[in-house]
């Protein structure tokens, strides 16, 4: 058991002064599979926390994640304490204020993606269900003014997302608008997807040359699982997207990217409209 004399408290008065630690949990079977890919001993079979990333400010960690789940009014006070100017007070204009703040150094392309993570996020139970004679006979009587409260928050809840959604975008075409060249330049880029790029294939495949093969986005992440010999990407476009490849042994090292790639290409594409540079990887598949 754990005592009063066991716990650190700390006072923290200052939203500055929180600082995160990315970590991941790790099931005894994944820190095996890790283990071995790394050389490394293999540890006890006990669900274990790993470090991912550097300490950073708590700030810039709610920023990458659009800021959770919270809500307009916490929203709203951080931009008052930011001394941000608002348009409007709408969820999606202080999430957009907040994220170009925090996360300066961040293209509007990659901001884009930041913002989109709402559009994904926190499914409730469906209200009506909740409503339904047979389901609230389950819940005690001092629990029915707290269910009628909950499913009434839902359908506000609900939405305030398809205000998001709209605004979010209507700010999606005035960026891509912005950004389009124009003219000569824009017919020049068209020819110049057209053409597709060959892939400057290397003797061995790392991660570095294996990235770039996929989107250029915050939205795209890559694995490399030496121990069950495949590929594994996350995209976070189109609600979010978990893909492994198949098996180097069977495909071979090439061929198994090629495919991840190009269905990573369909994910991002199908949200951004982006289209893929590579000729290799928009042909996989097509000429059998």
């Amino acid at each position: 058991q754990v005592g009063a004399r066991d716990l650190l408290w700390l006072t923290v008065l200052k939203l500055d002064d929180w600082e995160v630690l990315p970590v991941e949990w790790w099931s005894p079977l994944h820190g095996a599979i890790v283990a071995k890919a790394d050389g490394a001993d293999l540890p006890m079979l006990q669900i274990s926390c790993a470090k991912v990333g550097e300490p950073r400010s708590l700030k810039v960690e709610a920023a990458l994640n659009c800021f959770w789940d919270l809500g307009a009014a916490p929203l709203n006070a951080l931009c008052q304490d930011e001394g941000i100017d608002l348009p409007s007070r709408s969820l999606f204009t202080m999430c957009e204020k907040l994220v170009a703040k925090y996360l300066p150094m961040k293209s509007e392309e990659e901001r884009l993606a930041i913002l989109s993570q709402r559009l994904f996020t926190k499914r409730y139970v469906d209200s009506d269900l909740l409503l339904d004679g047979a389901v609230e006979e389950v819940f005690a009587d001092g629990d029915q003014k707290y269910l009628e409260e909950y499913v009434q928050e839902t359908k506000e809840d609900k939405k305030l997302r398809k205000t998001y959604a709209e605004e979010y975008r209507a700010h999606r075409v005035r960026v891509r608008a912005a950004g389009a060249p124009k003219g000569k330049a824009k017919a020049k880029a068209k020819a110049g997807v057209a053409a597709k790029k060959p892939i400057p294939w290397p003797a061995s495949i790392t991660v570095e040359f294996a990235r770039m093969l996929l989107p250029h986005s915050a939205s795209t992440r890559l694995q490399k699982d030496t121990y069950n010999n495949r590929w594994v990407t996350f995209s976070s476009a189109g609600g979010g997207k978990r893909c492994i490849s198949r098996s180097w042994p069977i495909y071979g090292e090439r061929g198994a990217l090629l495919n991840l790639a190009k269905q990573a290409w369909l994910w991002h594409t199908t949200v951004w409209g982006e289209e893929c540079p590579w000729g290799e990887v928009v042909q996989y598949g097509l000429e059998s």
